[in-house]
């Protein structure tokens, strides 16, 4: 690869990941303040645990949306409907099975959603244990 090609790629990853913290901080920041509002004053619960919910909740969303989903969606039951319809007029197309096997397990991800999410969530766990010990 010539030098440009690299030094653009580090500058993409580098500006992607500037993007990601950027997004974490600002959702950690609308969170606490959000938090703050509301649970200050409650009795039923405290500001700390509400943290640590909020934290586990939004590390295992994170998760969740970083590993992603796949499997067969309504466009791949739609494309193999037609396939079907196709193949039943006798003309020359790919069968439903394939269709299905092709779409089986292609996965989908959201990959800057889901890390801005386990960012915000370890932000918030060190807010958490960071509360206990100042």
């Amino acid at each position: 690869m010539h030098k440009s090609c690299v030094d653009d790629m580090k500058e993409s990853l580098f500006r992607d990941a500037l993007h990601v913290m950027g997004a974490s901080a600002a959702l950690t920041l609308v969170i606490y303040g959000v938090d703050v509002w509301l649970f200050s004053s409650s009795r039923f619960i405290s500001l700390d645990d509400v943290f640590f919910l909020e934290a586990v909740f939004a590390v295992l969303v994170g998760v969740m949306l970083l590993l992603g989903s796949g499997g067969i969606g309504r466009g791949s039951e739609r494309a193999a409907m037609l396939a079907s319809a196709a193949s039943g007029m006798g003309r020359d197309s790919v069968g439903p099975s394939e269709l299905y096997r092709r779409d089986a397990w292609k996965p989908t991800s959201h990959v800057k959603a889901g890390l801005a999410l386990i960012m915000t969530g370890m932000i918030l766990l060190v807010i958490y244990f960071a509360s206990y010990y100042f």
